[in-house]
C-alpha cells in the first residue's frame, strides 16, 4: 500500500513551519482507527513505511507518519532560531497534529522511536490526553549519559559528510551511524534512500537539518523522567534492543514497579538502539499487542 504525502503547518516561536507527513489509508477509511508514528532524532517518518503498511492492511488503522520539523521534507527553523529544536517545540507540534487528525475520534494509538517515544510519554502523561495505547521503541524514563554523548558525537561526525552515490552513503554513513538498528540486507538500500538527500553541490548528505545539534546537550548525569512515567495511565509496550545503550536493564526493572499498571516489555536479541521495526517479527510484536489492547 502506497502512502500519500501531505503538509500540515505547525506553529513555532519562529513562525509557521510546514510539517510533511505520510498517510497510510484505504479508499474507505471510515471504520479505521487513527495511529501516529513518530521517529527518532535524526530519522524521519518514512522509517515506519513497513509497519504502517502492515497495520493499515491487517489491523484497520489509518496511520500518520510525520517528519518532525528539520527532517526530510518538513521545513527547517531559521539558523538563528535553532535552539527551538527542542522537546517543547516538538511536543507542541505533535499535539497540534493529533488534534488535526483526530477529527471525530476521541483517541489515538501511538508508536514512538527514541525521540518520538519521549514525545509520546510527554503527551501521554498529561491529564485528559488522547493516547489510548503507547508503544515505546527503545526509550524509557531514564536516558543514559554515555548514550547521549555518543549521539552528540555522531551529530558532529556526519554534519558535513558528502557521498557520491547511495552505495557510498550506505558504506560510509548508514552502516556506521545506524549499525545497531538491526537492519537486514533486504532493507539497507531502502533505509539508505530515506537517510540521505541531495545537496546544493549535487552530492548526497544527511537527511536532516544539521542545526538540530545546537539544542542537543549532554548533562553531567543520566536524564531522569520518572514523573512522566508515573503519570501515564494507558497500556504501554516497550520494545528494547538487548544491546541498547540508552535504556538499560535496571531502568526496565524499575519501570515494572511503577507507572502504568498495564506494561509489557519485549526484548530483542542482536539489536541495540533502536530496533528498526522493519522486519516481520518486530512488526508482528506490535500488531499482536495492539490487537490485544485496542478493541
Amino acid at each position: 500500500m502506497q502512502p500519500t504525502e501531505h503538509i500540515f503547518s505547525v506553529t513555532t516561536e519562529a513562525g509557521s513551519i510546514p510539517m510533511a507527513y505520510t498517510k497510510f489509508s484505504p479508499n474507505d477509511s471510515s471504520t479505521y482507527k487513527p495511529l501516529l508514528c513518530v521517529h527518532g532524532l535524526t530519522r524521519n517518518g518514512r522509517d515506519f513505511d513497513y509497519i504502517a503498511s502492515a497495520l493499515c492492511r491487517h489491523e484497520k488503522y489509518t496511520v500518520y507518519c510525520p517528519d518532525i520539523i528539520g527532517r526530510n521534507k518538513s521545513g527547517n527553523l531559521p539558523e538563528d532560531k535553532a535552539q527551538l529544536y527542542n522537546y517543547t517545540t516538538y511536543t507542541s507540534n505533535v499535539s497540534s497534529f493529533i488534534q488535526y487528525i483526530l477529527q471525530d475520534e476521541k483517541s489515538i494509538d501511538y508508536i514512538g522511536t527514541s525521540m518520538g517515544g519521549i514525545i509520546g510519554m510527554m503527551i501521554a502523561s498529561a491529564p485528559s490526553n488522547p493516547i489510548r495505547a503507547l508503544v515505546l521503541n527503545d526509550i524509557g524514563p531514564v536516558l543514559k549519559k554515555n548514550a547521549l554523548s555518543r549521539i552528540k558525537k555522531s551529530l558532529s561526525e556526519f554534519e558535513h559528510s558528502s557521498f557520491t552515490s547511495q552505495q557510498d552513503a550506505l558504506e560510509k554513513y548508514c552502516k556506521i551511524r545506524y549499525v545497531d538498528f538491526g537492519i537486514t540486507d533486504d532493507h539497507w538500500d531502502y533505509f539508505t534512500s530515506i537517510s540521505v538527500k541531495q545537496k546544493e553541490d549535487g552530492l548526497l548528505g544527511v537527511n536532516y537539518d544539521t542545526n538540530i545539534k545546537q539544542s542537543f546537550s549532554v548533562p553531567d548525569e543520566d536524564v531522569q523522567m520518572w514523573t512522566l512515567w508515573d503519570a501515564i495511565n494507558c497500556p504501554v509496550l516497550l520494545i528494547r534492543g538487548k544491546n541498547s545503550d540508552i535504556i538499560d536493564e535496571e531502568c526496565v526493572k524499575q519501570m515494572k514497579t511503577r507507572g502504568p499498571s498495564d506494561f509489557t516489555v519485549i526484548e530483542l536479541d542482536h539489536v541495540g538502539h533502536a530496533p528498526s521495526l522493519y522486519t516481520s517479527d518486530q512488526i508482528k510484536i506490535v500488531r499482536e499487542w495492539l490487537k490485544e489492547k485496542v478493541k
